[in-house]
């Protein structure tokens, strides 16, 4: 099983860590983030990526057209309000790995990359992750899949400092769902409410 990069993720604390677990169990192995098999599916540090800002090695930025004819297929995408193709503002393509990231005038970010068949059935370790984030993260369906769905800002907790217990603390992490809908494993996020991001998501196609 091949782990994911650390540098797709865009929050602060512990949370986003425990969210790169869910990222590990997808990332194919070609992806530009994955690493060499490892017992830690977690990273030891995770280096902060602004939504806005390109998360790919080797990335190159151009129109959402040029992206689907530099991949050679349709990229999925959301159509709502908050994001849709009239407000993109970047899509950036790592064509050696068929992978985007499209960000909105919204500060909506949507992150595709192939799935790693590691011959799992759904959720994809999802249950593991909601434990660990004491229930901050939930599983819901959303664009009819079963997605892992986590609300911005995480308050911790409560438990740091706490003698035998596990510390969860606080972190500015943005909202987010993670998915996997056909072939590609999707990342939604943005410092946005949650349902907010759930509304997008739910409008992939």
């Amino acid at each position: 099983m091949t782990s994911k990069s650390t540098t797709i993720y865009a929050a602060s604390g512990a949370l986003s860590v425990i969210i790169i677990l869910v990222l590990a169990l997808t990332a194919a192995p070609h992806s530009p983030f994955a690493r060499a098999p490892t017992e830690d599916l977690i990273p030891e540090s995770v280096p902060m990526v602004p939504l806005d800002e390109n998360p790919f090695k080797n990335g190159k930025d151009m129109s959402i057209n040029d992206a689907e004819a530099t991949l050679g297929h349709q990229i999925l995408r959301p159509s709502s309000d908050l994001a849709s193709d009239s407000n993109i503002v970047h899509v950036w393509v790592d064509e050696s790995s068929d992978s985007a990231s499209i960000y909105y005038k919204s500060g909506i970010r949507v992150f595709l990359s192939p799935v790693n068949d590691n011959g799992g059935d759904p959720p994809y370790g999802y249950e593991a992750v909601v434990e660990a984030n004491d229930g901050t993260s939930i599983i819901q369906t959303v664009a009819g899949v079963q997605a892992l769905v986590t609300a911005r800002d995480f308050s911790g907790n409560g438990q740091c400092g706490t003698p035998g217990v596990d510390c969860i603390p606080a972190s500015d992490n943005p909202s987010n769902v993670s998915m996997i809908l056909g072939a590609y494993s999707i990342l939604v996020d943005a410092d946005l409410p949650v349902e907010d991001v759930v509304a997008v998501a739910d409008t992939i196609k």
